[in-house]
């Protein structure tokens, strides 16, 4: 891959991978400005109405993979379409979500 200039990265030890990545599978992406953040959504009436409205109506949810964790909550990983002019506002609504 890196012969063919495709920056690589070895995820094989992190929880993303573990949680995520190993049940998804398909062919080459081409999304542009897509951010892909892990979150832990809380089981409670609402949890996915409230981060929906965290964020902006502009911005495109490309990827949702939902792996439940029983009473905990649940891990989701979440692509999302974000113009690289608007990354700061995107990461003051995320840290504001939480």
């Amino acid at each position: 891959m890196e012969s063919c200039q495709l920056k690589t990265y070895n995820l094989t030890e992190t929880d993303l991978v573990k949680d995520h990545l190993r049940y998804l599978m398909g062919g080459r992406s081409n999304v542009q400005n897509e951010v892909l953040c892990r979150f832990i959504f809380p089981e409670r009436p609402g949890a996915l109405t409230k981060f929906l409205d965290s964020f902006s109506p502009r911005w495109n949810i490309s990827l949702f993979h939902y792996r439940g964790q029983g009473e905990t909550g649940a891990n989701v990983l979440v692509g999302i379409q974000v113009p690289r002019v608007e990354m700061d506002e995107f990461h003051d609504r995320a840290n504001r979500l939480g």
